[in-house]
């Protein structure tokens, strides 16, 4: 860095000079201390690490670590460009860099300080072997760092994602991860749910994801499980544009950001930094390194073809690789590389729907967006019902404001008919002298406070949390048959609508009153069905001490 930087780097110090200064600082300190210290760095970091924003200070520590050990397992030194995006890719920004090889050094940097934070990082490509290969250049990283590292690979058992997501970084193509978020949204078993809580992703070729399918829908069409508990008919469906919005942070790298910002900035909030392209004859070894690295770990059988020049060699075995020189039959000299196999593929278990729509215009995919909004807020609803019903500690609370919202909003028959059933559920659990067995009709708030006296009433009961289990299974099976019912609607009133029309404001309007309307109508239903079970055959039999009826029935048709 020259004089010039370093006295404005010190003028201000919340500039990206002062940043690079420290981090290169720290870095010369660990040059030459062993591996095992290079943890102790990091776990230090870890543990000062305030909750919030995070301290400056640690994450020089951190970037220093990170680049010390990409050195030692690569050969390859981080240079400032690289630096700098990862420093802005902390921040939540999409950097452009021309170079993939760049690129996926750079990502390091970010990946090693949000999981520092506690928040498990997904590492998107734009495919499964993308994803494999470079998980199988970076772990080693990461393993040095004292973080762990997996893959997420189409076709893996329930098992080897579970373990896959429990670690700090978790490589995948991000179809894949979109369809797992969906499938633990349809089990119905607790124990094949798979993602953990991930508030970050960093995303290679975020152009491709974010952009070119920003509206494709990824669809679960059939759902594994154990012999016999495949769900008949289980059908989920999201965009990528409404997945990308459960994460916290995005971050990403991206080839060319020009025409794409606004895009960027309208569908995900996300601001974009354009870096100037790094000194090519510094860059060409580094790129022919991480090439060979990746073919390494993607290719089956070794060939000649694509292999890096015989000028290369010499680098590649300063960096540590081993390497045979050969000659051709024109007397040429080529590189030979060992390859190793590629990752078995088992019979894919979920059928995922790709429909591209990197050819639409930007109003284009702005007005279907916003025009999907509604959906996309009602979808919301009801995994955060699902979810809530999954938490043990809530299916209580869930299922008495479902009851006691029934008896609110219906018409007076249906809660003359819920009199009925409370008034025989009662006479096992109230007082002698409540007003609900004295006979009298009851009004909304009325009834709703003696339902509360009888919820109240049968959670004291011991065998409660055994039966509360069972209910909440009933509870997801007609909340995803109604859900179900409301998607095939919403499809009737897509086709309705269109996207021709001149009047796009007045449209959208009217398909969300549309769509707005279904789901009530939707909810009432799903609502009446769970109370009809729940109150007319459930707490009955519960209420009478009675075995309960079997729930066998009960799946979602």
């Amino acid at each position: 860095m020259s004089e010039r930087r370093q006295q404005t780097a010190e003028s201000h110090p919340d500039s990206m000079d002062h940043h690079l200064i420290q981090i290169t600082s720290l870095h010369r300190q660990l040059r030459f201390v062993k591996d095992g210290e290079l943890k102790k760095q990091m776990n230090f970091a870890g543990r000062s690490i305030e909750a919030g924003p995070g301290n400056v200070q640690q994450k020089y520590r951190v970037f220093a670590a990170a680049k010390e050990a990409v050195k030692r397992v690569t050969g390859l030194e981080l240079h400032e460009l690289q630096m700098t995006a990862g420093w802005w890719m902390t921040e939540g920004k999409i950097i452009q860099m021309a170079s993939s090889e760049e690129r996926l050094l750079a990502s390091v940097l970010t990946c090693a300080w949000r999981a520092l934070q506690g928040r498990g990082v997904h590492m998107m490509s734009t495919d499964n072997q993308s994803s494999w290969r470079d998980y199988n250049v970076l772990y080693p990283v990461y393993t040095l760092l004292g973080l762990t590292a997996g893959c997420n690979l189409a076709g893996a058992s329930i098992e080897q994602k579970q373990q896959a997501y429990l670690t700090d970084i978790t490589f995948g193509d991000f179809r894949e991860f979109a369809a797992d978020y969906l499938h633990d949204h349809l089990t119905m078993n607790a124990a094949e749910r798979m993602q953990t809580f991930n508030a970050c992703t960093v995303i290679d070729n975020a152009e491709q994801v974010l952009v070119h399918h920003l509206l494709t829908p990824i669809t679960l069409s059939e759902q594994s499980g154990a012999a016999g508990q495949t769900a008949a008919g289980a059908h989920a469906e999201i965009t990528v544009h409404h997945y990308m919005q459960q994460y916290e942070s995005i971050a990403g790298m991206i080839d060319r950001v020009t025409g794409k910002d606004v895009l960027l900035r309208k569908a995900y909030g996300l601001d974009t930094v354009i870096l100037p392209a790094s000194d090519l004859r510094k860059r060409s070894v580094a790129e022919e390194v991480i090439r060979y690295r990746r073919e390494k770990a993607s290719f089956k059988a070794s060939g000649t073809d694509g292999q890096p020049t015989s000028g290369s060699a010499e680098s590649l075995r300063t960096a540590g690789l081993k390497c045979l020189v050969k000659r051709d039959s024109h007397g040429e000299k080529t590189l030979s590389r060992e390859i190793i196999g590629q990752p078995g593929t088992a019979e894919e278990r979920r059928k995922l729907i790709l429909q591209p729509d990197g050819a639409r215009l930007e109003e284009e995919w702005l007005y279907v967006m916003e025009k999907e909004r509604i959906v996309h807020t009602h979808r919301q609803l009801v995994y955060e019902r699902r979810d809530q019903m999954w938490e043990k500690a809530n299916i209580k609370h869930v299922m008495n404001t479902h009851v006691s919202a029934t008896i609110m909003e219906t018409d007076a028959a249906y809660r003359e008919k819920m009199r009925g059933w409370l008034f025989t559920i009662g006479q096992d659990t109230l007082e002698e002298g409540h007003p609900l067995l004295q006979g009298n009709t009851l009004d909304g708030e009325q009834l709703q406070q003696a339902w509360a006296d009888i919820w109240q009433s049968l959670l004291r009961r011991p065998a409660m949390s055994k039966h509360l289990l069972s209910w909440s299974h009933k509870y997801i099976c007609l909340l995803d048959k109604h859900w179900a019912r409301y998607m095939d609607g919403v499809k009737e009133l897509r086709l309705q609508a269109g996207n021709g029309e001149s009047l796009k404001e007045t449209m959208i309007q009217a398909y969300h009153e549309a769509c707005s309307d279904l789901f009530l109508r939707i909810k009432a239903g799903w609502r009446t069905d769970f109370t009809d079970w729940f109150l007319g055959e459930a707490l009955l039999a519960f209420a009478a001490g009675k075995q309960e009826q079997s729930l066998s029935g009960s799946g979602a048709t």
